[in-house]
């Protein structure tokens, strides 16, 4: 990888002509110095397996074409949603939401067919589930928005009474 980065830094400014004579450079490099004539000290160009020089010439060779911007460009959108799912998973934490039973004790569901609100005479608004009275509010919530508001409690039972 060092010797890729290498060769790609040298050719970034290169002609075709130029990257030729310098791919002829690395062939002679690796001929001169092949296992058989100076031991195993190169470990990319002395190979006797040619991959890496077959992989360092093909480098050089795609380097700045449309085809070789493609390939690292696919890559790196490949890899983008894996890596914003990384970045934000740090972030998030995915939970079901659940009200702890010694909490929910006590406490009672504001819902449109069990609840509803009648006019307090003295000011507010009288808070009734299952057509038990449960308190007074003094102003209107947006909790309360949904439930239905009567006169007096005569006319909820009136019609809260058929459900």
């Amino acid at each position: 990888m060092l010797e890729i980065s290498v060769d790609l830094e040298i050719i970034k400014d290169m002609s075709e002509s130029e990257r030729l004579q310098y791919l002829d450079c690395l062939l002679h490099v690796a001929k001169r110095f092949s296992p058989e004539r100076e031991g195993n000290l190169s470990v990319a160009l002395g190979s006797p397996n040619s991959s890496a020089l077959s992989q360092r010439f093909h480098m050089v060779l795609d380097h700045g074409s449309t085809k070789f911007r493609f390939r690292y460009l696919k890559n790196f959108f490949l890899a983008l949603p894996i890596i914003v799912l990384l970045f934000f998973s740090c972030f998030t934490v995915l939970e079901s939401y659940a009200i702890d039973p010694d909490d929910a004790r006590g406490t009672f569901e504001l819902a449109k067919d069990t609840s509803y609100l009648v006019i307090n005479p003295d000011g507010g608004y009288d808070i009734y589930i299952n057509h038990q009275y449960c308190g007074t509010i003094s102003e209107m919530h947006d909790s309360f928005s949904g439930l239905s508001i009567y006169r007096n409690l005569e006319e909820a039972k009136q019609y809260e009474g058929n459900h």
